[in-house]
């Protein structure tokens, strides 16, 4: 998959975008370390991107970067803005670009076969978690990672344990639903803890790096790095939140 995902041919960039082919190949490696489900969401949102500069450039249009976002992509499902509209100048290398678009897509879209030809290690990462709610049964866990897809795709295979959580921009999910991010901080934080009922208590909280800095989890006492953050100061900062002064716990693992 490594050697697929170096090898891709470059992507054709926005009209103000320059050439991107090696930052996409490294953001492409991180998330492919960081998770299946993060590789994978890339990939797709690359293949929407692709699919969204050819609809333009067959109407003679090469969008800039700006004018790209107006088309959306959520949720697995591209919508398409009319290109005539969002894209306010005229190629005359269309087939060209079209060609080259068309091939980098095609080359992505294959890559993507390939993850499901291929064992999925999202499903040893989730076991790996199940050992380590069982090594700490009483503990307050808090898992982080870099990429929101990363935190869905660990939270999928878990989600049927008692006392799961996961919260990324997006908000907080629990077993029952969505759930504030207030409510499941003021879980982690004693200062803010509110009664909560045992069926409802979070043991375990998977989340990106927006919880990493400028709150208070010393309710917790089990950080978990479920990826290799871009920098190392962000370990610190991670076991930060949880290893304060203000913590009940003598040790933090």
């Amino acid at each position: 998959l490594l050697d697929a995902i170096a090898s891709l041919p470059p992507p054709l960039p926005p009209r103000d975008g320059g050439d991107g082919g090696a930052l996409l190949a490294i953001s492409l490696a991180r998330q492919w370390a960081s998770s299946r489900g993060a590789l994978r969401a890339a990939l797709r949102r690359r293949v929407a991107q692709g699919q969204a500069l050819v609809e333009a450039l067959r109407v003679g249009r090469h969008p800039s970067r700006q004018e790209l976002r107006a088309w959306g992509y959520a949720d697995g499902a591209l919508q398409l803005a009319f290109p005539q509209l969002v894209a306010d100048t005229v190629t005359t290398h269309a087939p060209r670009l079209i060609d080259a678009s068309t091939r980098h897509t095609a080359e992505v879209i294959r890559l993507l076969c390939q993850l499901d030809a291929t064992p999925d290690p999202d499903d040893a990462r989730a076991a790996a978690l199940r050992r380590i709610r069982e090594a700490h049964p009483d503990g307050r866990i808090v898992v982080f990672a870099e990429f929101a897809a990363t935190v869905s795709a660990l939270y999928a295979r878990l989600r049927s344990c008692a006392g799961m959580a996961m919260l990324t921009d997006r908000g907080g999910f629990v077993a029952g639903g969505r759930i504030t991010r207030q409510e499941l901080l003021a879980q982690f934080a004693p200062d803010r803890r509110v009664a909560t009922p045992a069926a409802e208590r979070v043991s375990m909280l998977i989340t990106t790096d927006l919880l990493s800095e400028g709150v208070n989890l010393h309710d917790a006492n089990v950080v978990v790095h479920a990826d290799l953050p871009w920098s190392p100061a962000r370990f610190e900062q991670r076991v930060g939140r949880v290893r304060l002064l203000a913590s009940r716990h003598a040790e933090v693992h």
